[in-house]
């Protein structure tokens, strides 16, 4: 699955949300360590993991809204290049995943595993196991501003590799990355006429040779 490239502590902050989750779990498998109901951890809306059937993800968080669940089916834009052209498309960023927000305490989770286009609910073991916060949370506040979508990773280059511009009036030519320009745009060394020429242009129209 593609996941988006977290700041150290954004990373730590769900590092440790994770270990708390699995903290709670080993309670939950002593007899005694569940005195009293407030004790479990599914007493309050939470997030879930939903698996959905292969490229349905969109029918699924249909179906399931219709049912009035909440849902979070978070998308990412990328170029690829398809029947010979460069084009932008947008797929789910985690495919056959969506998240779905319920309290397993309040409602029964049997109509989501007959939802049309869902498979199943994610379980660790026979028990549902909420998404810390910290992972739904980072995924919006890495959306964009214009359209809400979570930005792709940026591609890494190095200096000396072989890439291809897909866009702009260079589109289909191969050149060697050079160095990056800010946060935004490269240099490029493209043969041109023979001579070696340094190009400037924008991060998102070059890709990998």
């Amino acid at each position: 699955m593609r996941f988006l490239k977290l700041k150290t502590a954004e990373f730590e902050a769900i590092k440790r949300a994770i270990e708390q989750l699995r903290h709670e779990a080993d309670h939950l498998r002593a007899p005694d360590a569940l005195p009293a109901r407030k004790r479990r951890i599914h007493d309050m809306h939470a997030w879930y993991v939903v698996h959905t059937k292969p490229r349905k993800e969109t029918l699924a968080e249909a179906n399931l809204q219709r049912q009035d669940f909440e849902t979070y089916l978070p998308w990412y834009k990328r170029v690829a290049k398809h029947r010979g052209t460069w084009r932008e498309i947008t797929e789910p960023l985690f495919p056959r995943y969506l998240f779905l927000r319920i309290n397993p305490d309040q409602q029964t989770v049997a109509p989501i595993r007959s939802t049309l286009g869902v498979t199943t609910l994610v379980t660790f073991g026979q028990c549902l196991r909420p998404v810390p916060n910290a992972v739904i949370d980072s995924l919006r506040r890495n959306g964009d501003a214009q359209t809400g979508l979570p930005k792709a990773p940026e591609q890494d280059f190095t200096t000396g590799q072989s890439v291809t511009i897909n866009a702009g009036p260079f589109e289909g030519l191969q050149g060697i990355f050079d160095t990056t320009c800010g946060e935004e745009r490269v240099a490029i060394l493209l043969d041109i006429l023979g001579n070696a020429t340094n190009v400037v242009l924008a991060r998102s129209s070059v890709v990998p040779a």
